[in-house]
């Protein structure tokens, strides 16, 4: 058996039978009436959605309900069909992974704060 660095098999003992759960599920849908609720934000509103479970492989996808003459533009699909990450990675600070400096000039947090890039690349500057 194959051991990386840190002792740990390379593939595991036991493999996850996928087909066995894609037979037993095979057109075996959850389906879910939900809404978004973004009435806090400037024009913001409670949209209607469907969201679909699809038991054969662990996949979701979320489709939006329009009303006629509501106004929105006809999009089938909210979320196409795809599997959800078990594990979210943060998005980075605004200017971490820029080559540029940008300066706070106003706020104090990440999100009510206005950023300019620095003309003059001060702080990169040795």
């Amino acid at each position: 058996m194959q051991l990386d660095e840190g002792n740990h098999p390379l593939k595991p003992a036991v493999k996850h039978d996928t087909l066995k759960q894609f037979l037993d599920h095979d057109r075996h849908v959850l389906r879910f009436y939900c809404y978004w609720d973004d009435r806090e934000n400037l024009y913001g509103d409670a949209r209607e959605m469907v969201l679909h479970y699809f038991l054969a492989d662990d996949t979701i996808e979320i489709k939006e309900i329009n009303f006629r003459n509501s106004g929105r533009d006809a999009v089938p699909m909210f979320i196409r069909r795809t599997k959800l990450p078990k594990v979210v990675e943060p998005l980075p600070v605004l200017g971490a992974v820029t080559p540029h400096t940008l300066l706070n000039v106003f706020g104090s947090d990440g999100w009510n704060c206005y950023f300019i890039n620095d003309p003059l690349n001060v702080s990169r500057q040795v």
